[in-house]
């Protein structure tokens, strides 16, 4: 009985798997908006500002960043990689007029967009 469950357990798990539900999952990658600004938030732990590449093109927002460290002794040498990739989807259009900000501070990364106009909401005043 053992046999025939666990075909029939992969067989749920991998027609469950949607590929397009991977482009839109950012695993810990968060995104918020306020007015002005759309905000992406990435964690990068063990990565230094220096080491970590961003760009955007085309509405998507690529964060790329590698460590590599190494420890040398009398006898041994150890060596250990991090390295993260994101390719984030903006949801909404952003001034690419104006350069987006990023800064790194405690392991997490934060990238600020202006928004654009046509993104921007629209105030509209109330008359008698």
């Amino acid at each position: 009985m053992k046999k025939a469950l666990i075909p029939f357990l992969l067989d749920e798990v991998i027609d469950g798997f949607n590929t397009s539900s991977c482009e839109t999952y950012y695993s810990d990658v968060s995104i918020s908006e306020d007015e002005e600004n759309l905000y992406v938030k990435a964690p990068v732990p063990g990565i230094k500002p220096d080491q970590i590449q961003i760009t955007f093109e085309k509405g998507i927002l690529w964060i790329k960043a590698e460590a590599v460290e190494e420890n040398k002794n009398e006898k041994y040498l150890t060596k250990a990689n991090s390295a993260f990739s994101y390719r984030v989807p903006l949801p909404i259009r952003v001034d690419e007029q104006v350069a987006p900000k990023a800064a790194c501070k405690d392991g997490l990364l934060k990238v600020t967009f202006p928004k654009a106009r046509s993104s921007r909401p629209l105030k509209i005043a109330v008359s008698e």
